[in-house]
């Protein structure tokens, strides 16, 4: 509703590939393009609030596909974000997948000031798993329940400090996806 918006409590909208043209045909180049623009984007979201005189890191969710694709997408991905000096061994980089938790535990992803930076998980994360500094989704897996999509999308609705800043790019969720559907 209007009201928790206007309150402050959740962003004030969600913007789908933000500065993309046009998503590629190929699967990996495609990957590639919005890994980068997340990327950047983050990095830009961290400059704004540190103008604002905030500490808060901002999140990135990645979601995986479920089938036999996402352990290929996780291996770009780490790639990718290893490139960027970003893994879980210096803590910018957290894994929530059934097999496999790195840096995930409550205490150290929560907090607004986390030095953890991204966040690779499949399914949608516990229902009451409430982390405000989540603000970009960049999304692989295709879904075909809309409830699946509104909860995934809803971790990234939350305002890390209750209130909505000068900045409106700080009162805006962002979603990097190639899924066409979206």
């Amino acid at each position: 509703s209007t009201d928790v918006i206007e309150a402050g409590i959740i962003k004030k909208e969600v913007i789908i590939n933000k500065d993309i043209d046009k998503i590629p045909a190929d699967e990996l180049n495609s990957q590639e393009l919005i890994l980068q623009n997340a990327y950047c984007k983050r990095i830009e979201l961290e400059k704004l609030y540190r103008i604002e005189n905030s500490n808060v890191n901002p999140l990135v969710l990645i979601q995986l596909p479920n089938s036999d694709a996402g352990e290929d997408i996780r291996i770009e991905v780490e790639n990718f974000l290893r490139e960027k000096d970003i893994t879980e061994e210096n803590g910018k980089l957290a894994v929530w997948l059934s097999d496999d938790k790195i840096n995930n535990e409550n205490e150290i992803l929560l907090p607004n000031d986390s030095s953890v930076e991204y966040l690779i998980f499949k399914q949608a994360i516990d229902t009451g798993w409430d982390c405000p500094r989540a603000q970009i989704l960049v999304k692989f897996r295709e879904s075909n329940s809309i409830i699946f999509e509104i909860q995934t999308v809803g971790r990234i609705l939350r305002m890390p400090e209750a209130h909505h800043y000068m900045n409106d790019e700080l009162n805006t969720a962002f979603v990097y996806t190639n899924i066409k559907s979206i």
